[in-house]
């Protein structure tokens, strides 16, 4: 994949203010969405990851994994906004070879759900959901076909897999 801004957006539903570390990576392990490697400050991965409109506030700060590799936390508040988001353009990413996204993260056991959310180019948004429910670091993957269209979106179906934003 030729580099390429790229959007994600988490959303999370109220409850504590924890800390949760998140890795993104295609399935296919080739190609990457953001490994986090080229932020150097704290201000860099907030330009890139920028928080979204409405919701509580989140910190975002570039912390080195066991793995010695650099990786993003953060920290959200929520308290009486019900949420809060991230999100990183995508500019036309085009993930038609690939079935879906992988990540490493390490959840922070508060049973909030995260959500996952895609627009594609059609301005369709699709979502996939994660319980924190451990604080175990793992891989999760989700097939494009896991994703459904936002509560109160457009309606449409998933076709060619081209991608204006993730979050």
């Amino acid at each position: 994949i030729e580099e390429k801004e790229v959007e994600f957006e988490l959303d999370f539903k109220y409850g504590d203010s924890p800390t949760i570390t998140i890795k993104i990576q295609n399935t296919e392990g080739a190609d990457i969405l953001d490994d986090f490697e080229q932020y150097t400050t704290d201000t860099e991965v907030s330009d890139a990851w920028v928080q979204n409109n409405g919701g509580g506030d989140i910190t975002r700060t570039i912390v080195t994994d066991k793995s010695d590799s650099k990786a993003l936390a953060y920290q959200y508040e929520y308290e009486g906004r019900w949420w809060a988001g991230i999100t990183k353009n995508l500019s036309n990413l085009d993930l038609s070879k690939y079935t879906g996204i992988q990540m490493w993260y390490q959840p922070d056991g508060s049973n909030n759900k995260m959500t996952i959310q895609l627009r594609d180019t059609g301005d369709v948004y699709w979502e996939a959901y994660v319980v924190l429910d451990s604080t175990d670091a793992q891989l999760i993957q989700i097939p494009f076909s896991e994703f459904e269209i936002k509560q109160g979106n457009k309606t449409g179906e998933m076709g060619e897999q081209r991608f204006n934003a993730i979050g």
